[in-house]
């Protein structure tokens, strides 16, 4: 008897539980600035929102897109010409310079995570090679510096 006047509960709350709503959404938009802040509302959001944005920080609430900001990069030149190759790669990438290098290289490959999985740093010769042997097959990215230049590019380990 307890079982089944559980069990019927159990179906009575279930059974309410699952119930419809049927609403609508206003279909405007709108924008301000109040006290130096831009604030605003879009089609079917409930509520205000806002953003701040100053040399120290971006605040920002709710559903919108955030604003667009361009900041400057540091001076790096990117005219470092390489070749790599062979691409996809099984155990060694070869890296080939368009002339002799003297100052270090930092070589580093990242994951598509963005997790930086293997790191070295040298003074490259014309041609210079990587063991890549130990990272699993995969999409990278190789990012070579020197000094102020740098090289990226796409990898494909097997």
């Amino acid at each position: 008897m307890k079982k089944v006047f559980l069990l019927m509960l159990f179906a009575c709350i279930t059974a309410t539980a699952q119930k419809t709503q049927r609403s609508s959404l206003g279909m405007t938009g709108s924008s301000a600035i109040i006290q130096d802040k831009y604030v605003a509302a879009t089609v079917g959001q409930q509520s205000v929102i806002g953003a701040s944005i100053n040399e120290v920080a971006g605040v920002r609430q709710g559903f919108q897109q955030p604003l667009l900001r361009v900041e400057s990069l540091p001076n790096v030149v990117n005219n470092l010409t390489v070749t790599i190759y062979p691409n996809p790669v099984d155990a060694t990438l070869q890296i080939a310079f368009d002339s002799e290098l003297k100052s270090p290289a930092n070589f580093s490959i990242f994951n598509v995570l963005g997790q930086q999985v293997f790191s070295e740093k040298q003074i490259p010769k014309k041609q210079t090679s990587l063991d890549v042997s130990r990272l699993s097959s995969g999409n990278y990215i190789l990012k070579i510096d020197i000094e102020n230049q740098s090289f990226s590019t796409k990898i494909i380990k097997q």
